[in-house]
């Protein structure tokens, strides 16, 4: 499985919440650029209007599986 700092757009992701520190599933990547990664919520559609760092994204669970 390819590092988590190279994950494509169109990826299922977690994010990592600012506040408590955990991951938040249903995400995915739309777009990165120099370490900031933009992502959408698979629920709603709605793009979070807040970037993440490399960091703050990892690849889903059941996503790396079926890789």
């Amino acid at each position: 499985m390819p590092s988590d700092r190279w994950i494509e757009a169109g990826t299922e992701v977690e994010v990592r919440n600012r506040f408590t520190g955990d991951w938040s599933v249903g995400f995915e990547v739309i777009s990165r650029s120099d370490g900031v990664v933009r992502v959408r919520r698979l629920r709603d559609g709605a793009i979070l209007p807040t970037a993440f760092r490399d960091d703050e994204v990892r690849v889903c669970a059941s996503a790396a599986d079926s890789a």
